[in-house]
């Protein structure tokens, strides 16, 4: 894997980035940024504890499959559209299974993991109630 860094890094992770297949740039505008993630393959999500980031919104707007760290609110982002790693360790693990089924996490970036948003509400406000989700009726019933 060859991969580009965009933004300013940690010391620790200057140290781990200093890898011949790592190509480390400054930060860039929206724009340059846009360009540079349509010329790539994958997103790697490995912030911790990100409840929403902008980078990964722009990796999945562009069609980017991600591995992206399994905290925050980056599963709820990439839905289908990735594997998650929730060590550093599963990285790898995590960009090979992609590689390998690249065809169906392209295709499939930006699917939502519920397909209803009308019915995730009514099972919400028949728990509230002490229901169960089958409880209250859909809206076309």
């Amino acid at each position: 894997f060859n991969i580009t860094f965009i933004g300013s890094r940690s010391r620790e992770f200057r140290l781990a980035t200093h890898r011949p297949c790592v190509t480390v740039v400054p930060p860039q505008s929206s724009a340059e940024i846009a360009a540079a993630l349509a010329e790539h393959d994958i997103f790697i999500a490995a912030s911790r504890r990100e409840p929403a980031s902008n980078s990964l919104v722009e990796a999945l707007a562009v069609g980017l499959p991600v591995a992206y760290r399994d905290e925050g609110g980056h599963p709820e982002a990439v839905g289908l559209g990735g594997v998650p790693f929730k060590t550093d360790d599963e990285l790898m693990s995590a960009l090979r299974t992609i590689k390998e089924r690249y065809a169906y996490f392209a295709a499939v970036v930006g699917a939502p993991l519920h397909h209803n948003i009308d019915d995730i509400a009514r099972q919400y406000v028949a728990v509230l109630r002490g229901g169960l989700p089958g409880d209250i009726p859909s809206r076309g019933a």
